[in-house]
């Protein structure tokens, strides 16, 4: 389904802005690793939302929610002032 793509997308570039925020210094080993359990987080919730075989649209909405906090954590991070050394 159309919604199940976009997610895996999203989740996808997620990772990327994570890998690219420690690339370029802008992340710290701590930042990184808090977000990549983030992420973890959401694609469990999203296994759980799926077990019974389909996602409900009130699991839809409460994982594009997660995935909208974990996006302003990865802003935030990013743009905290803190180098990696």
């Amino acid at each position: 389904d159309s919604a199940t793509k976009f997610a895996r997308k999203r989740h996808k570039m997620q990772k990327k802005r994570i890998r690219s925020g420690v690339q370029n210094g802008s992340l710290t080993a701590a930042e990184a690793s808090s977000l990549v359990a983030g992420q973890k987080r959401v694609r469990k919730a999203k296994k759980l939302a799926a077990s019974d075989g389909e996602i409900s649209a009130v699991e839809k909405r409460k994982l594009n929610r997660m995935q909208n906090r974990q996006s302003r954590r990865i802003f935030k991070k990013k743009h905290n002032r803190r180098k990696r050394k």
